[in-house]
């Protein structure tokens, strides 16, 4: 089973799926799923074989990583 977490741009995608690598979280941009470029950019989230305490870890692994970015973006463009 999978879920769809629809991003704000490309660039958060990278972001999130390179921190997730370094973090033991594996996660799929969605945007690579489209036939023509650019598509939209999101995280396609595996869930299926997880156990309840690894998606509790991951999501909010997630959660304060998407968090973080968006204050890290929000800062530089004061």
């Amino acid at each position: 089973m999978h879920l769809v977490a629809w991003l704000d741009d490309h660039a958060t995608e990278a972001a999130l799926v390179t921190r997730g690598l370094d973090h033991g979280i594996g996660l799929s941009p969605l945007s690579t799923y489209y036939l023509t470029p650019p598509g939209r950019p999101g995280l396609v989230l595996g869930y299926a074989g997880a156990s309840e305490e690894d998606i509790d870890r991951a999501g909010g692994w997630l959660c304060r990583e998407w968090l973080a970015l968006r204050g890290e973006r929000g800062a530089s463009s004061n």
